[in-house]
Protein backbone atom coordinates (compact mmCIF):
# COMPACT_ATOMS: atom_id res chain seq x y z
CA UNK A 1 0.00 0.00 0.00
CA UNK A 2 1.68 3.42 -1.28
CA UNK A 3 2.30 5.83 1.70
CA UNK A 4 -0.61 8.08 0.15
CA UNK A 5 -3.68 5.65 0.53
CA UNK A 6 -2.19 4.98 3.69
CA UNK A 7 -2.27 8.04 5.33
CA UNK A 8 -5.85 8.42 3.94
CA UNK A 9 -6.45 5.37 6.09
CA UNK A 10 -4.87 7.35 9.13
CA UNK A 11 -7.58 10.48 8.55
CA UNK A 12 -10.58 8.38 7.85
CA UNK A 13 -10.35 6.36 10.91
CA UNK A 14 -9.85 9.84 12.60
CA UNK A 15 -13.02 11.20 11.08
CA UNK A 16 -15.08 8.25 11.68
CA UNK A 17 -13.58 7.97 15.34
CA UNK A 18 -14.46 12.09 15.93
CA UNK A 19 -18.46 11.19 15.28
CA UNK A 20 -19.03 9.31 18.04
CA UNK A 21 -16.26 11.13 20.73
CA UNK A 22 -15.07 13.61 19.80
CA UNK A 23 -15.86 15.48 23.41
CA UNK A 24 -13.95 12.61 25.11
CA UNK A 25 -11.17 12.87 22.70
CA UNK A 26 -10.65 16.79 23.39
CA UNK A 27 -11.03 16.22 26.76
CA UNK A 28 -8.22 13.45 26.45
CA UNK A 29 -6.00 15.35 25.00
CA UNK A 30 -6.54 18.07 27.04
CA UNK A 31 -8.29 20.88 24.55
CA UNK A 32 -10.48 22.84 26.56
CA UNK A 33 -13.47 22.99 24.10
CA UNK A 34 -16.78 21.13 24.45
CA UNK A 35 -18.98 20.78 21.50
CA UNK A 36 -22.57 21.06 21.83
CA UNK A 37 -23.49 20.79 17.75
CA UNK A 38 -21.97 19.42 14.95
CA UNK A 39 -22.14 21.14 11.33
CA UNK A 40 -21.52 19.46 7.99
CA UNK A 41 -18.02 19.70 7.03
CA UNK A 42 -18.91 20.81 3.77
CA UNK A 43 -19.13 24.47 3.28
CA UNK A 44 -19.90 26.13 0.02
CA UNK A 45 -18.95 29.68 -0.65
CA UNK A 46 -19.55 31.77 -3.73
CA UNK A 47 -19.71 28.90 -6.03
CA UNK A 48 -16.43 27.26 -3.72
CA UNK A 49 -16.45 24.23 -2.18
CA UNK A 50 -14.63 23.75 0.84
CA UNK A 51 -14.02 19.99 2.72
CA UNK A 52 -12.77 20.22 6.66
CA UNK A 53 -12.54 17.39 8.85
CA UNK A 54 -14.88 18.63 11.44
CA UNK A 55 -16.58 21.93 12.11
CA UNK A 56 -18.72 22.12 15.28
CA UNK A 57 -20.27 24.88 17.89
CA UNK A 58 -18.89 25.41 21.17
CA UNK A 59 -20.53 25.90 24.15
CA UNK A 60 -19.07 29.33 24.28
CA UNK A 61 -21.26 30.22 20.85
CA UNK A 62 -17.54 29.81 18.95
CA UNK A 63 -16.90 27.67 15.85
CA UNK A 64 -14.05 25.09 16.16
CA UNK A 65 -12.20 23.54 13.36
CA UNK A 66 -10.90 19.85 13.89
CA UNK A 67 -7.82 18.92 11.56
CA UNK A 68 -6.26 15.28 11.53
CA UNK A 69 -2.79 15.20 10.29
CA UNK A 70 -1.24 12.04 9.64
CA UNK A 71 2.45 13.20 8.29
CA UNK A 72 4.68 16.39 8.74
CA UNK A 73 2.44 19.47 7.16
CA UNK A 74 4.07 20.74 4.00
CA UNK A 75 4.53 24.69 4.01
CA UNK A 76 0.79 24.87 1.77
CA UNK A 77 -0.46 23.34 5.23
CA UNK A 78 -0.83 26.51 7.50
CA UNK A 79 -2.43 28.48 4.39
CA UNK A 80 -4.71 25.96 3.94
CA UNK A 81 -6.14 25.43 7.47
CA UNK A 82 -5.90 29.57 7.86
CA UNK A 83 -8.12 29.68 4.59
CA UNK A 84 -10.87 27.57 6.40
CA UNK A 85 -11.13 29.59 9.77
CA UNK A 86 -11.98 32.58 7.11
CA UNK A 87 -14.08 30.68 5.01
CA UNK A 88 -16.10 29.05 8.55
CA UNK A 89 -15.96 32.95 10.05
CA UNK A 90 -17.44 33.75 6.75
CA UNK A 91 -20.35 31.10 7.04
CA UNK A 92 -21.26 31.41 10.31
CA UNK A 93 -19.74 34.72 11.61
CA UNK A 94 -18.55 33.94 14.82
CA UNK A 95 -15.18 32.96 15.81
CA UNK A 96 -13.51 30.43 15.21
CA UNK A 97 -10.68 28.51 16.75
CA UNK A 98 -8.64 25.90 14.40
CA UNK A 99 -7.31 22.55 16.21
CA UNK A 100 -4.85 20.02 14.58
CA UNK A 101 -4.95 16.50 16.33
CA UNK A 102 -1.58 14.76 14.98
CA UNK A 103 -0.85 10.56 15.39
CA UNK A 104 2.96 11.41 14.23
CA UNK A 105 5.34 14.22 16.98
CA UNK A 106 4.71 17.54 15.27
CA UNK A 107 5.85 21.15 16.16
CA UNK A 108 3.16 23.65 16.82
CA UNK A 109 5.09 26.07 14.58
CA UNK A 110 4.93 24.26 11.73
CA UNK A 111 0.80 25.20 11.94
CA UNK A 112 1.33 28.96 12.51
CA UNK A 113 0.08 31.28 9.48
CA UNK A 114 1.69 34.48 9.00
CA UNK A 115 -0.43 37.30 7.16
CA UNK A 116 2.16 39.91 7.64
CA UNK A 117 5.09 40.84 10.02
CA UNK A 118 2.55 42.21 12.74
CA UNK A 119 -0.06 39.38 12.29
CA UNK A 120 -0.73 35.65 11.98
CA UNK A 121 -3.37 33.11 12.77
CA UNK A 122 -2.50 30.49 15.24
CA UNK A 123 -3.47 27.17 15.87
CA UNK A 124 -3.64 24.83 18.63
CA UNK A 125 -1.66 21.12 18.21
CA UNK A 126 -2.19 17.99 20.32
CA UNK A 127 -0.17 14.78 19.34
CA UNK A 128 -1.59 10.92 19.83
CA UNK A 129 2.16 10.35 20.71
CA UNK A 130 1.82 12.22 23.70
CA UNK A 131 0.63 9.91 25.61
CA UNK A 132 1.89 6.63 26.59
CA UNK A 133 -0.30 3.45 25.39
CA UNK A 134 1.74 0.99 27.37
CA UNK A 135 0.59 2.78 30.83
CA UNK A 136 -2.81 3.45 29.29
CA UNK A 137 -3.52 -0.21 28.26
CA UNK A 138 -2.28 -1.81 32.01
CA UNK A 139 -5.10 0.95 33.44
CA UNK A 140 -7.61 -0.22 31.45
CA UNK A 141 -6.51 -4.47 31.89
CA UNK A 142 -6.35 -4.28 35.98
CA UNK A 143 -10.06 -2.38 35.73
CA UNK A 144 -11.41 -5.49 34.10
CA UNK A 145 -9.24 -7.76 36.72
CA UNK A 146 -10.54 -6.09 39.81
CA UNK A 147 -13.86 -6.59 38.60
CA UNK A 148 -14.60 -2.53 37.21
CA UNK A 149 -16.50 -2.24 34.52
CA UNK A 150 -15.39 0.15 31.04
CA UNK A 151 -16.72 3.77 31.11
CA UNK A 152 -17.00 5.61 27.56
CA UNK A 153 -13.80 7.36 28.55
CA UNK A 154 -12.29 3.52 28.97
CA UNK A 155 -14.01 2.89 25.87
CA UNK A 156 -12.98 5.61 23.68
CA UNK A 157 -9.22 5.53 24.82
CA UNK A 158 -9.05 1.86 23.89
CA UNK A 159 -9.84 2.63 20.55
CA UNK A 160 -6.83 5.08 20.01
CA UNK A 161 -4.48 3.45 22.06
CA UNK A 162 -2.29 1.26 18.37
CA UNK A 163 -1.71 5.44 17.66
CA UNK A 164 -0.04 6.39 20.76
CA UNK A 165 3.62 6.17 21.72
CA UNK A 166 4.48 2.65 23.01
CA UNK A 167 7.42 0.54 23.80
CA UNK A 168 5.94 -2.36 21.25
CA UNK A 169 5.67 -2.72 18.30
CA UNK A 170 1.80 -1.53 16.12
CA UNK A 171 1.52 -4.05 15.14
CA UNK A 172 2.21 -6.38 18.69
CA UNK A 173 0.40 -3.62 20.00
CA UNK A 174 -3.13 -3.99 17.57
CA UNK A 175 -3.27 -7.30 18.14
CA UNK A 176 -3.13 -7.35 21.72
CA UNK A 177 -5.85 -4.94 21.34
CA UNK A 178 -8.11 -7.21 19.46
CA UNK A 179 -7.11 -9.93 21.75
CA UNK A 180 -8.84 -8.24 24.19
CA UNK A 181 -11.79 -6.85 23.42
CA UNK A 182 -12.23 -10.12 21.93
CA UNK A 183 -12.48 -11.13 25.81
CA UNK A 184 -13.99 -8.80 27.85
CA UNK A 185 -18.12 -8.24 28.51
CA UNK A 186 -19.16 -5.21 26.32
CA UNK A 187 -22.22 -3.11 25.62
CA UNK A 188 -23.09 -4.25 21.84
CA UNK A 189 -22.84 -0.45 20.76
CA UNK A 190 -19.66 -0.18 22.69
CA UNK A 191 -18.43 -3.70 21.22
CA UNK A 192 -19.35 -2.61 17.35
CA UNK A 193 -17.44 0.58 17.89
CA UNK A 194 -13.96 -0.60 18.80
CA UNK A 195 -14.45 -3.73 16.35
CA UNK A 196 -15.26 -0.85 13.51
CA UNK A 197 -12.03 0.91 15.24
CA UNK A 198 -10.02 -1.92 14.99
CA UNK A 199 -10.95 -2.90 10.97
CA UNK A 200 -9.46 0.48 10.08
CA UNK A 201 -6.47 0.08 12.26
CA UNK A 202 -5.49 -3.64 10.46
CA UNK A 203 -6.08 -1.75 7.56
CA UNK A 204 -3.17 0.61 7.70
CA UNK A 205 -0.92 -1.43 9.97
CA UNK A 206 -0.96 -5.04 9.07
CA UNK A 207 0.93 -5.88 6.15
CA UNK A 208 1.22 -9.21 5.78
CA UNK A 209 -1.71 -9.67 3.33
CA UNK A 210 -2.56 -13.17 4.71
CA UNK A 211 -2.96 -11.82 8.67
CA UNK A 212 -4.74 -8.85 7.38
CA UNK A 213 -7.67 -10.64 5.92
CA UNK A 214 -7.93 -12.72 8.05
CA UNK A 215 -8.06 -10.33 10.79
CA UNK A 216 -10.53 -8.06 8.61
CA UNK A 217 -13.01 -10.89 7.84
CA UNK A 218 -13.04 -11.31 11.65
CA UNK A 219 -13.45 -8.17 12.75
CA UNK A 220 -16.33 -7.66 9.97
CA UNK A 221 -18.31 -10.42 10.64
CA UNK A 222 -18.63 -9.53 14.29
CA UNK A 223 -19.62 -6.11 13.25
CA UNK A 224 -22.50 -7.82 10.94
CA UNK A 225 -23.67 -10.41 13.46
CA UNK A 226 -24.49 -7.94 15.67
CA UNK A 227 -25.81 -5.36 13.71
CA UNK A 228 -27.93 -7.87 12.49
CA UNK A 229 -29.19 -8.84 15.95
CA UNK A 230 -29.54 -5.62 16.87
CA UNK A 231 -32.00 -5.38 13.87
CA UNK A 232 -33.62 -8.85 14.68
CA UNK A 233 -34.44 -7.53 17.69
CA UNK A 234 -35.74 -4.15 17.17
CA UNK A 235 -38.18 -6.62 14.91
CA UNK A 236 -39.16 -8.50 18.14
CA UNK A 237 -39.78 -5.27 20.56
CA UNK A 238 -41.90 -3.60 17.60
CA UNK A 239 -44.03 -6.60 17.59
CA UNK A 240 -47.42 -4.96 18.07
CA UNK A 241 -48.85 -7.41 21.26
CA UNK A 242 -45.80 -8.85 21.23
CA UNK A 243 -43.90 -6.59 23.93
CA UNK A 244 -45.19 -8.13 27.59
CA UNK A 245 -44.18 -11.59 26.38
CA UNK A 246 -40.68 -10.83 25.05
CA UNK A 247 -40.19 -8.06 28.42
CA UNK A 248 -40.89 -11.59 30.37
CA UNK A 249 -39.15 -13.85 28.22
CA UNK A 250 -36.04 -11.73 29.02
CA UNK A 251 -36.56 -11.16 32.23
CA UNK A 252 -36.41 -15.28 32.61
CA UNK A 253 -33.25 -15.47 30.09
CA UNK A 254 -34.95 -16.68 27.24
CA UNK A 255 -36.07 -14.82 23.96
CA UNK A 256 -39.01 -15.41 21.98
CA UNK A 257 -40.45 -14.56 18.92
CA UNK A 258 -39.49 -15.43 15.28
CA UNK A 259 -37.70 -18.98 16.16
CA UNK A 260 -36.51 -19.40 12.51
CA UNK A 261 -34.56 -15.93 12.38
CA UNK A 262 -32.84 -16.55 16.16
CA UNK A 263 -32.12 -20.40 15.06
CA UNK A 264 -30.10 -18.63 11.64
CA UNK A 265 -28.07 -16.24 13.47
CA UNK A 266 -27.28 -19.05 15.94
CA UNK A 267 -26.23 -21.22 13.47
CA UNK A 268 -24.31 -18.74 11.67
CA UNK A 269 -22.32 -18.44 14.53
CA UNK A 270 -21.84 -21.61 15.26
CA UNK A 271 -20.43 -22.81 11.90
CA UNK A 272 -18.00 -19.16 12.96
CA UNK A 273 -16.80 -21.98 15.59
CA UNK A 274 -18.29 -18.99 18.16
CA UNK A 275 -18.74 -21.52 21.22
CA UNK A 276 -22.64 -21.35 23.10
CA UNK A 277 -21.18 -19.73 26.16
CA UNK A 278 -19.84 -16.69 23.05
CA UNK A 279 -23.17 -16.26 21.51
CA UNK A 280 -24.81 -16.02 24.91
CA UNK A 281 -23.18 -13.25 25.86
CA UNK A 282 -23.02 -11.49 22.02
CA UNK A 283 -27.22 -11.95 21.48
CA UNK A 284 -28.21 -12.15 25.47
CA UNK A 285 -29.54 -15.24 25.35
CA UNK A 286 -29.56 -17.70 28.35
CA UNK A 287 -26.85 -19.83 27.68
CA UNK A 288 -28.65 -23.18 29.35
CA UNK A 289 -31.38 -22.43 26.35
CA UNK A 290 -28.78 -22.84 23.75
CA UNK A 291 -27.00 -25.77 25.07
CA UNK A 292 -30.42 -27.59 25.55
CA UNK A 293 -31.40 -26.49 22.12
CA UNK A 294 -27.87 -26.63 20.09
CA UNK A 295 -26.12 -29.27 22.39
CA UNK A 296 -23.76 -29.13 24.83
CA UNK A 297 -20.86 -30.90 22.70
CA UNK A 298 -20.88 -27.91 20.40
Amino acid sequence: MDKISNHNLEDRFMKFYSKRAINSLLCFLGCDYEIVEVYSNELVIRSNVYYVDFIGKTVDGEILNVEFQSTKPSKKDPLRFAKYAIVIREEFSLFVNTVIISTPSLDVSDFKFEFNKNSSYDMELYSLKDFNADELFIEIKNKIKNRGELNNEDINILGLLPLMKTEKSIKELLLDCIDFVNNIDLKQDDLAFLKCCQISLVEKFIHDENLRRKLEGELKMRVNLIREWDEYNEKLWSEKGRAEGIVEGRAEGIVEGSGMELDRIINVLLCKDYSLEEISDLIQCDLDYLKNKFNAGK
